[in-house]
């Protein structure tokens, strides 16, 4: 028996239309504070200011850790920056402020938690030399001190964070 595509098309057409109207609001929110550029900044100055950085992705590599390549085809995604009006020569700065950023891991005193779900190591972006350069970059930021870099299988319930 066929089913009504009307609920349906209505449906998608409702998240078609927030996804555009979430997309614009981003790129306002960038316009307004300067440029993702200016909020790398801000998040580069907020690295030096803490001592702790914790971090939970669960689809893709965590920023701090990402390589150039990674953070590259990431960032050129066509609901990514690009999106925004953003151009190629703005996403290789951006490139070039996030792993800039990575400095971060290497100072003294820092303590880094850093999780991702299991999709993350299995999602591609880019060819496959990007994902296995990114993969050669986990295990060698995992053996930093004051990192711990964790990875939730999919075979384990979805960590939650409750507020105490």
């Amino acid at each position: 028996m066929p089913v009504s595509s009307g609920p349906i098309t209505s449906q998608r057409t409702l998240l078609a239309r927030r996804l555009r109207d979430l997309r614009a609001t981003f790129g306002q929110l960038y316009r307004r504070h300067g440029s993702a550029l200016a909020d790398q900044a801000v998040t580069i100055a907020r690295d030096a200011e803490t001592s702790r950085i914790a971090e939970f992705q669960p689809s893709m590599i965590p920023s701090l850790v990402q390589t150039a390549a990674y953070a590259r085809e990431v960032l050129s995604l066509p609901c990514g920056p690009s999106s925004w009006g953003i151009s190629a020569d703005e996403i290789e700065k951006l490139v070039g402020e996030r792993v800039r950023r990575q400095g971060v891991l290497y100072e003294p005193g820092k303590s880094i938690q850093l999780m991702m779900g299991e999709a993350a190591i299995h999602v591609r972006f880019g060819p496959r030399e990007t994902m296995i350069g990114q993969l050669d970059r986990l295990a060698t930021v995992a053996g930093l001190a004051g990192m711990e870099l964790a990875v939730v299988p999919f075979s384990a319930p979805f960590p939650l964070y409750r507020r105490a």
